[in-house]
Order: structure tokens, then C-alpha cells, then sequence
């Protein structure tokens, strides 16, 4: 598999009067090839840390006031194009590309289209993710967006808060994700987008990504005891009607799923070396279960053992 490439510019490692000139350099390299324009008679430093996994690329960073530009000239020839998608974490941020000007405030997070010129002007002190998604990644999902000018992502507080976590954990977390979880993340990312960006009674979102997007948050609140058909359709912006329709898609129940997916998460908790000062209770509590008989029975009919059994087995392969 295709190994997280990381990287680090710091305009504070160069001389005075060097770190425009490094800056430069290291946003063409971490994110796209644009020209920068400094902030007449501003004093100017930034960091940009960046990972890499196949063509997609992430990047966070933190700088003073500037202007970044891509014309014609920075996209003829290259191959460095696709998707800018960016979420702003303080301090504004003033996108123009055709006919669309907008500005993203922290929290809100932008795509726009890097094939296109564009222009995104920084005031003042700036942090930010990015990330660029290949064009191959989503115009497959959503063609809509092909052609299209900048916009701001509006999609449900759900599907939102989903992005912004994919965003910070592909670009900022510490320490890097593996490479097969970023390549998950990404995947997951490119779905979240295609569901947020899709227009009202317009193209139909492709069933897997509406299926895959509604397992995301399914798993991302599995330690919920009080997780419900309700609750998960609420939070994917459907029926429960419909929810069930998907689970039936794979050849499941809602509780079928839910009491597998728990039931593999404890097993691998009660694996884990690093979780064995933890007991089974609570192990089985943080993963939504409230019946500690019922887990046992059902952990026994899964597996062929007692979670006690599992544990021991994964102890003594240990020592």
C-alpha cells in the first residue's frame, strides 16, 4: 500500500527576508502550483504541514495576511489539479472564482474547482485545512460539480460535522494516521462531499455513497446505548423507512448490524493489549451495551467463546 508522505516548511528555519520566498515554494508543493502576494509593509511568517497518500494531498496551516492566486499559467500543463477543499479554522477567508465571491468564516469549508483561476485573499492571521481531491474521486459521484465556480459546502449539521472530523484527522491529527485508515478517511471524505454538495431534485447521489455514509455514522455512534433506527435516520436527514430499505441493501437488519458491529468491536478491545487494564464490563459498556448477560450469550453464539476465554487466549498468545 502507498506509504503517508509528511512534510514541514517553516518560514522561521530561513533568514530574514527569505520567508516569502520559502513560502511560496511550499505552498506549490504541498498543495497547488499559485502564485503569492505578500501584504505590503506586514511583517510575514507561516507553517505548512503537509501528508501525501497517492495523488491526494493534505495540508494544514497558520500564517499571516496574504493573497494567493491561480491563473491560466499555473494550470496549463500540470497535473497537480482536481478539487481544492478547504475548511477554515480562524480567521477569514475571501474566495473569488468567476462569477462567484464569497467569504468562508471558521468552521465552514469550501470546494472550488483548481482547473479553474481562482483567487483567495487572507486580511489578517489565517489557520486552515485543505485538502485536494483528484478530479477522478468525485466527478464520478457528483458531476455536478464538474465546470462548477467556488461555493461554500452547506449540507446537514450532521453530514458537516462529519467532514470537518475527516478533514482535521487527514491533515492535523497527531500522529499521522496509518496509510490504509487516511485511504479509508479519504473515501469517506469524498462520499461526505457528493451527499453535501448534491443539489435539490437534481442529480441522484449514487446508492453507495448514501449507503456508506449512513454506516459511517452508524459506526460513529455505536457506544450509544440509546442508538436507535430513529435517532440514525435523524441524523442521515432520512426516513426510517428508508433506513431500513439500506440495511435490507446488505442483506441485514438494523439490530443484526448493530449487535455484529458492537460485537466486533469488544472482541478486538478485549484483543488489545493496550486495553487490558480494562474489564469486560466496561468494555462492553463502551460499546453501547447495557445487559451484560445478553452480551455474554450473544459474544458466546458469535465467536464460540466467553469474552473471558477471548481475553485469556490473546493473553496467553502474548506471554
Amino acid at each position: 500500500m502507498t506509504q503517508l508522505r509528511h512534510q514541514v516548511w517553516n518560514t522561521e528555519a530561513v533568514a530574514a527576508g527569505q520567508g516569502f520566498a520559502l513560502w511560496q515554494d511550499a505552498v506549490c508543493r504541498a498543495v497547488l502550483h499559485v502564485a503569492t502576494e505578500r501584504h505590503p509593509d506586514r511583517p510575514f511568517a507561516a507553517r505548512i504541514s503537509s501528508r501525501s497518500l497517492g495523488a491526494m494531498r493534505f495540508a494544514a496551516f497558520k500564517s499571516s495576511g496574504h493573497t494567493i492566486v491561480r491563473d491560466r499559467s499555473h494550470i496549463a500543463g500540470l497535473a497537480d489539479g482536481g478539487y481544492l477543499v478547504s475548511m477554515q479554522l480562524r480567521g477569514s477567508c475571501h474566495i473569488s472564482q468567476g462569477d462567484q465571491r464569497f467569504v468562508l468564516a471558521p468552521g465552514e469549508i469550501a470546494i472550488v474547482d483548481s482547473e479553474q483561476p481562482f483567487r483567495v485573499c487572507f486580511p489578517e492571521h489565517v489557520e486552515r485545512l485543505v485538502s485536494v481531491v483528484p478530479r477522478a474521486f468525485l466527478d464520478v459521484r457528483a458531476p455536478w460539480l464538474t465546470g462548477a465556480a467556488a461555493r461554500r459546502i452547506c449540507g446537514s449539521p450532521a453530514i458537516m460535522d462529519l467532514a470537518r472530523q475527516h478533514l482535521v484527522q487527514l491533515a492535523q491529527a497527531e500522529p499521522d494516521p496509518h496509510a490504509g485508515d487516511a485511504a479509508l478517511l479519504a473515501e469517506n471524505l469524498c462520499n461526505l462531499l457528493t451527499i453535501a454538495t448534491a443539489p435539490d431534485g437534481g442529480v441522484r447521489i449514487a446508492s453507495d455513497a448514501r449507503l456508506e455514509t449512513m454506516l459511517l455514522l452508524a459506526r460513529q455512534n455505536l457506544s450509544d446505548p440509546d442508538l436507535s433506527p430513529s435517532k440514525l435516520a435523524s441524523l442521515c436527514g432520512i426516513s426510517v423507512r428508508t433506513l431500513h430499505m439500506r440495511f435490507k441493501q446488505l442483506g441485514s437488519t438494523w439490530r443484526e448490524w448493530v449487535l455484529l458491529n458492537r460485537l466486533h468491536a469488544c472482541k478486538a478491545a478485549l484483543e488489545d493489549p493496550r486495553r487490558g487494564d480494562l474489564s469486560i464490563s466496561q468494555i462492553a459498556y463502551q460499546w453501547g451495551f447495557n445487559d451484560l448477560s445478553h452480551f455474554n450469550k450473544s459474544f458466546r453464539r458469535a465467536y464460540g467463546m466467553t469474552p473471558g476465554e477471548c481475553r485469556g487466549v490473546t493473553r496467553a498468545a502474548n506471554t
